[in-house]
């Protein structure tokens, strides 16, 4: 289980990373339509973090792994906290947006 909450945790940076070149690249979108991709793609890669936070921390016979999955995962959700709260937001947003009003 501990190997799994690594792999888990590290698995969003390793789809982000790519994601971030390719957006922030000459030939991917630009504006804020590359910022809300980005803030979109967070909500979804927070899945994984949090799985890993719960398998990190569940009881289980002690192991050498346990810090490194514990640090690790903790880690990756508190930097895709914001942003996939933010992705989360703008989702809900786009598919019910408030009226305009003038």
């Amino acid at each position: 289980m501990r190997l799994t909450s690594i792999i888990l945790a590290t698995v969003p940076f390793v789809v982000l990373i790519p994601f971030l070149g390719f957006l922030f690249s000459q030939t991917g979108p630009e504006g804020f339509g590359a910022f809300f991709l980005v803030l979109y793609a967070c909500a979804f890669l927070i899945v994984p973090s949090v799985i890993a936070v719960v398998l990190a921390f569940l009881k289980r016979p002690a192991s050498k792994l346990d810090s490194p999955a514990r640090i690790l995962s903790i880690i990756s959700v508190a930097i895709l906290a914001f942003p996939g709260a933010f992705g989360i937001i703008f989702f809900i947003m786009s598919l019910n947006p408030p009226p305009l009003s003038y």
